[in-house]
């Protein structure tokens, strides 16, 4: 299954729902409230417990969807789901780290890694 919007990939890789953002920034309301119902509807309405983010593309980012970020993992513990955010640009995890975020999510480099992490630790 891929499903597809203006700067959005969604597929699914061996058992896991990987989220592709395509864009540059993530500055915009418009696009980060996009970016929120679609990573909310996989919790709320699809049950999606293993998702990986991945901002490869994404050079930067403004703090609101940093917001959208812990509000999804808030919705992952309820349904004893997993996060894992991959590619970030060192000035992007620098961001989460000045923040004090970091320690709430896993990072990995790439999807092919964030896959390999949920084969090994179950969800």
């Amino acid at each position: 299954m891929t499903t597809e919007f203006s700067g959005v990939v969604i597929v699914q890789v061996k058992g896991v729902t990987v989220v592709m953002v395509h864009m540059r920034s993530v500055l915009e309301d418009t696009d980060i409230q996009r970016i929120a119902e679609t990573l909310y509807e996989l919790v709320d309405e699809k049950a999606t417990r293993k998702l990986i983010v991945d901002f490869q593309a994404v050079n930067s980012m403004a703090s609101q969807m940093l917001s959208v970020l812990l509000t999804l993992n808030g919705k992952m513990q309820a349904i004893d789901g997993k996060i894992v955010i991959c590619g970030l640009c060192a000035g992007l995890m620098k961001l989460f780290k000045i923040t004090g975020i970091d320690s709430l999510f896993t990072f990995v480099p790439n999807e092919a890694e964030g896959i390999r992490r949920f084969q090994t630790v179950p969800v």
